[in-house]
């Protein structure tokens, strides 16, 4: 009895950690467990081989559970698992040091940290995807590798060209970047009215040379202005008009926008569609999911604080860790608003 019962946890360790392959399960183990007192009437089936229970629901659902197992685990070995296709698309600003500046100290990733944040993500199973490769997953539900991921970079910094030859290539990584057309100074006008320092940003020439290494540039618009604040012919002006820039600057036409800040309302997507766009992406932490509104598609931005848990955390669960940096949030104001408050009298 003791042999029998080892041998059938054996199996069943066998099953759930997915050696058993093909759904099937090996005719010496079925007769080991016909033979054994842990499984009484048992037999196998006529057109799979494998056994029916009459006499135990749970045990029929175990081998049930086995067999599925067994399948999806072939799938998942070899990189294609249709439940597990959820694009993840990250959001980056300059990759910089930008630790003492008081208004972007908080988006500035240094290139270390950056490229060691990559090399995690290949080290854990993550497949970096082509931007041609998520327009066909919005587009015509196309199939994507396991634990897809889709590089982003917002407003465009003069940065990403060093960043897209030294980091992105010899790994092999194509990426979006999304570009502010309308900047006349050639720099990040609309952080500078709130006291942060004068950044480049890409040049026209920049932006051609930046799209040859593999990097597709996108709009985030003409201006930078919250476009929920504009009225519609001032909406459609920055996202079609941001489309003309770059198309008159010898780019392909853009298929992806950007919200500046995130921010989006009906006017603003009705006038990304009308503008001709493909799809735009918000600020929502979460994945893409297939049948969502591909004018509202969710971003998860990586902030330098990311680091060790907490990174792996915000890619692996990024709903469960927004929620959580939420009521922490919640937490901390409550406090202080029971600080500010004067004891009774």
């Amino acid at each position: 009895m003791a042999a029998s019962c080892a041998s059938t946890r054996s199996l069943r360790k066998a099953c759930w950690s997915g050696r058993v392959s093909r759904g099937r399960l090996r005719a010496s183990s079925i007769g080991r467990l016909r033979e054994s007192r842990c499984f009484p009437n048992c037999w196998p089936d006529r057109q799979s081989g494998l056994p029916s229970f009459r006499s135990s629901r749970t045990i029929a659902r175990f081998f049930s559970g086995a067999r599925s197992v067994a399948y999806w685990s072939a799938l998942r070995a070899g990189g294609w698992l249709p439940a597990s296709d959820r694009p993840l698309v990250l959001c980056y600003h300059a990759i910089e040091d930008q630790s003492d500046d008081p208004v972007l100290a908080p988006y500035g990733v240094p290139p270390t940290l950056f490229a060691n944040q990559l090399d995690w993500l290949i080290r854990h199973g993550f497949s970096f995807v082509t931007p041609d490769q998520f327009a066909a997953y919005i587009g015509s539900n196309a199939p994507l590798p396991r634990r897809p991921v889709l590089l982003t970079f917002d407003d465009g910094y003069a940065d990403l060209i060093g960043v897209a030859r030294d980091v992105l290539r010899p790994r092999g990584i194509e990426a979006l970047a999304f570009v502010v057309t309308g900047s006349k100074s050639g720099t990040n006008e609309w952080d500078q009215a709130y006291g942060a320092k004068k950044i480049n940003l890409l040049s026209a020439e920049e932006r051609i040379d930046l799209a040859a290494l593999g990097v597709e540039i996108g709009s985030h618009s003409r201006t930078h202005r919250e476009m929920p604040l504009l009225d519609g012919p001032e909406q459609l002006e920055d996202a079609a008009g941001s489309a003309a820039d770059l198309a008159a600057q010898r780019l392909p036409r853009p298929r992806f926008f950007a919200y500046p800040f995130g921010f989006s309302d009906k006017g603003s997507k009705d006038a990304v569609r009308n503008a001709g766009y493909s799809a735009s992406f918000g600020c929502r932490s979460d994945w893409v999911e297939r049948g969502g509104d591909v004018f509202d598609l969710p971003r998860v931005i990586i902030l330098a604080s990311d680091r060790g848990w907490r990174f792996s955390t915000k890619v692996r669960a990024p709903r469960l860790f927004a929620n959580m940096t939420w009521l922490h949030q919640g937490i901390r104001n409550r406090l202080r608003q029971l600080g500010r408050r004067r004891p009774w009298h």
